[in-house]
């Protein structure tokens, strides 16, 4: 018999293509797919890869499909088998039918019963997370349901009991599956949620509760101007993460730091090693967070700003590239209004956020794995973001036109714009910091007020070495470098012309992986003016492909050409998931020759020619 692959499942059938049909329907939203066959412990992340693989093993040996045109019984079914595959399915089907038997024999009923509510939470959670269809809408759908075929089939239930068809356990069963699917209303399936552990209520914190003047019921008076956020339930979410079948068994794979000079995850960095110096015993994992702003309505209305909301979200960066690409692997922590962040204090809205990491890295979680509890410890190993996110959160100057804006190191703006090189000597430490605070002026340091996070046992902001890759490189010097060098190859030089560069852009194979970010044909007024206006995605795609598109056109002797060159190995490497620690160095060196060339190089020249 073919066994369900997802632990505590009774389900089995004697064929491969049924096991498939039963994963897809009934376990759709599964992280990673374990093999079960013999002692095979792989694990994919892809239900296809999945599927060919567990096709390997069973070959011929997988149970042939009974053909209801042809075979009219299980008797023919045999037949017809040992015609096609030889008389191994016989005893394969006959192995099946004996196992089916017993089962008859041991119905679980509580297990049929939650399988029911199982189907009625997923049907009512996919069609309620999907943004064009209303929460009310979908609980009509489910009434309907219940209406037009629960009801029914109970009456015919009842129909068959009262006439002697089915007996009183029989009809009592029936009844208790039927009606385990049924929700009435949103707050009763919430409390079915909680039933099956499967979900806790968040908490609605104050961030202020001020009075103030305004109007109600068109008379003036002081009411209470209410700022609040969310945190979700972030132990809880944490506890049933790591339950989930094959999680802690990847992790557990994934947490030893690498011993071949490749930096894989933040584990392998030195940073990593510091922070958990002072654990003695248990499992340490590293968290990320981040936080990104998002619109609830049209991003061009002028009061766009109102609903825009700021999310805070956090993942386990110690897990492969393939499991933290999926966004169910991205976890939710809270919301607060992004104009709450701006006017208000960060200590009250991220209090209660830092309240629950420290205990989670000082007291742990017990996670229950393979019928033991194990203690895992969470520490902060980044705070992630975009540079204007960043410095807002954890305490700096959020102006890039102030004198010290950078968060890394204290060389002036002016400083910043000549520097080839990174000076050792300026950086950020956690004695220059404090001296800052003590000094209090914003205008000589850059810190606005202490970061919150310090407050966290292993985390201190000057050790946060975050950069933005997307803003800093794809619509950052990436971009900046693409459209002079389009402008100098079409319109200084003739290269080649504008409808050149379109035709051989359109005509070329970008493949499948690209060609969803295949940037649109290049104007003439855009590219004279060199403001390109592309996506990260675009930007890097193009860049990429750009050697292969127009490489013959340009000598190889070229000076802009060859800091085209420079830019896509700098590129090239900072998009590694691996980086060998052999390409760091490198890596600063191209970094130090990109700067200079557009500094003091014969690039510069040309680009003045252009203008």
């Amino acid at each position: 018999m073919i066994r369900c692959i997802v632990k505590n499942c009774r389900w089995v059938s004697n064929t491969f293509d049924l096991l498939l049909n039963h994963v897809k329907r009934m376990h759709y939203n599964l992280n990673l797919y374990q093999c079960n066959y013999s002692d095979c412990d792989r694990s994919f992340g892809n239900f296809r890869t999945f599927r060919d693989h567990y096709k390997k093993h069973y070959g011929l040996h997988v149970a042939f499909e009974i053909n209801r045109k042809n075979c009219n019984s299980v008797e023919d079914a045999e037949e017809c088998g040992n015609e096609k595959h030889g008389k191994s399915n016989e005893r394969f089907l006959q192995s099946g039918r004996n196992n089916n038997t017993k089962n008859n024999k041991d119905v679980d009923i509580d297990e049929l019963t939650k399988q029911m509510q199982r189907s009625s939470i997923n049907f009512y959670l996919k069609w309620s997370s999907k943004e064009s269809v209303p929460r009310k809408l979908v609980l009509d759908l489910q009434k309907d349901i219940e209406t037009y075929f629960i009801k029914p089939m109970e009456t015919t239930v009842l129909c068959l009991a009262d006439g002697g068809n089915l007996s009183e356990d029989l009809k009592n069963i029936l009844l208790r599956v039927l009606q385990s699917g049924i929700q009435e209303s949103e707050y009763k399936f919430l409390q079915q949620l909680k039933v099956l552990d499967v979900y806790e209520d968040p908490i609605v914190f104050t961030i202020s509760n001020q009075l103030k003047p305004g109007v109600r019921s068109n008379v003036q008076k002081m009411v209470c101007d209410l700022a609040q956020g969310v945190l979700l339930p972030i132990k809880f979410h944490l506890t049933k993460y790591l339950e989930s079948p094959n999680m802690m068994d990847l992790i557990l794979r994934s947490i030893t730091p690498s011993d071949d000079s490749v930096i894989r995850s933040v584990i392998d960095g030195t940073e990593w090693k510091q922070k958990i110096k002072r654990f003695e015993s248990g499992i340490i994992l590293p968290l990320n967070i981040f936080t990104d702003d998002f619109n609830l309505s049209d991003t061009a209305s002028t009061h766009s700003k109102n609903t825009s909301i700021c999310g805070i979200y956090y993942n386990i960066p110690c897990l492969p590239t393939y499991v933290l690409s999926k966004l169910s692997n991205t976890l939710t922590a809270g919301f607060v209004k992004t104009l709450d962040k701006k006017h208000f204090d960060i200590d009250m809205i991220f209090a209660k956020l830092i309240d629950v990491l420290k205990d989670l890295e000082i007291n742990g979680l017990e996670v229950c794995y393979k019928g033991s509890k194990l203690k895992v410890y969470f520490v902060v190993a980044l705070i992630l973001g975009d540079n204007l996110a960043l410095n807002g959160i954890t305490g700096f100057v959020e102006s890039f036109r102030s004198n010290y804006f950078c968060r890394v190191c204290k060389r002036t703006k002016k400083q910043t714009e000549v520097d080839c090189v990174q000076i050792d000597s300026e950086l950020r430490t956690k004695q220059n910091y404090e001296s800052d605070l003590q000094q209090s002026d914003v205008s000589e340091t850059g810190l606005k007020s202490e970061c919150i996070f310090n407050r966290l046992p292993s985390f201190h902001v000057t050790e946060n070495f975050v950069f933005d890759i997307m803003h800093d490189i794809l619509e950052g010097a990436l971009l900046y470098g693409l459209q002079h060098a389009l402008h100098y190859f079409i319109y200084v030089k003739n290269y080649f012309t504008i409808h050149e560069l379109n035709y051989r852009k359109n005509v070329f194979v970008f493949g499948k992986l690209s060609s969803g970010n295949i940037v649109g044909d290049f104007t003439e007024r855009k590219i004279k003016s060199k403001e390109l206006k592309l996506t990260a995605s675009e930007a890097k795609v193009f860049t990429q492909f750009l050697p292969l598109i127009v490489g013959e056109k340009i000598p190889l002797s070229d000076p802009v050409w060859d800091y085209l060159k420079v830019l896509l190995n700098i590129l090239h490497i900072v998009l590694l998931d691996e980086i060998p620690i052999d390409l760091i160095n490198p890596l600063k060196t191209l970094v130090e020759e990109h700067h200079s060339v557009l500094k003091t190089g014969t690039l510069r020249l040309n680009w003045c020619m252009s203008h």
